[in-house]
């Protein structure tokens, strides 16, 4: 069940470091702060876009349904990010659902609001063009990897992914902060529970990572990326390191 909050006077790290500060009163003003809990559906396939979500803290999947019984899951979505995104055109239909991982807290603004900082503020528009040029540009590595790709090579860099959006459990080695289900990691495979489980042994025997229950803990990250890197080179490597929108903002706004 959702959760409405009280408006804070806070604002996510990408409102206060990228929209100018005249601003910043509109979105406190206007904001809305919701709180769902695991499994809840965030934003829904189909349905119009009427806010723009930004992440405070929790994690979630953008899925679209394939079936009655399976679904497509096509990114990964952490605190600091914007959910809504892929629904942002002359449509304004979401294509997929953000469902949630965990306990979120996201953030909401009126579409009439964000236009208007969008068209207003040249930074933070451009900003957010980095954005979707990046979610593009991983989108299409990502068709591109997995059609050249075995099974286990595409689990591997599902495990990096899983790694690269999430990160590392502090102060304990090699555990994902998060690992993801089972039947999420079949879903971003596209293939069965049954086939996950197997290549996961697989990894385990290759000491490559080890399952400890539901989690995943990484004993050779170096491991998984040369399996990766054996059939499919360097650039699916590079694809794999930090987000570059960020250093090429700061590139735009000091010049």
């Amino acid at each position: 069940m959702k959760i409405k909050r009280k408006n804070s006077s806070t604002v996510p790290e990408i409102i206060g470091k990228y929209l100018d500060p005249v601003w910043r009163p509109l979105y406190i003003l206007n904001k809305q702060t919701i709180i769902y809990m695991k499994g809840e559906v965030v934003m829904a396939e189909g349905s119009r876009l009427e806010t723009m979500g930004f992440v405070i803290s929790g994690k979630l999947k953008i899925a679209s349904s394939l079936d009655d019984e399976t679904e497509h899951i096509s990114r990964l979505v952490k605190e600091g990010d914007i959910v809504g995104i892929r629904a942002y055109g002359n449509e304004m239909i979401f294509p997929a659902s953000a469902i949630a991982l965990s306990d979120c807290e996201l953030e909401f603004i009126p579409m009439g609001l964000f236009d208007k900082m969008l068209q207003s503020n040249s930074q933070f528009c451009y900003y957010f063009m980095m954005i979707v040029a990046k979610e593009l540009q991983e989108a299409e590595q990502h068709l591109r990897n997995f059609s050249r790709m075995e099974m286990l090579e595409r689990l591997a860099l599902t495990i990096l992914n899983n790694l690269k959006a999430f990160g590392y459990a502090k102060g304990n080695k090699g555990l994902l902060a998060f690992t993801l289900s089972r039947k999420d990691y079949s879903s971003l495979l596209g293939t069965t529970y049954e086939t996950v489980v197997r290549r996961l042994a697989e990894l385990e025997k290759q000491n490559l990572i080890r399952l400890e229950n539901k989690d995943i803990r990484i004993l050779k990250e170096a491991g998984l990326r040369k399996l990766i890197k054996k059939r499919n080179g360097s650039a699916l490597i590079d694809s794999l390191k930090q987000q570059t929108y960020t250093a090429n903002y700061e590139r735009f706004s000091n010049s």
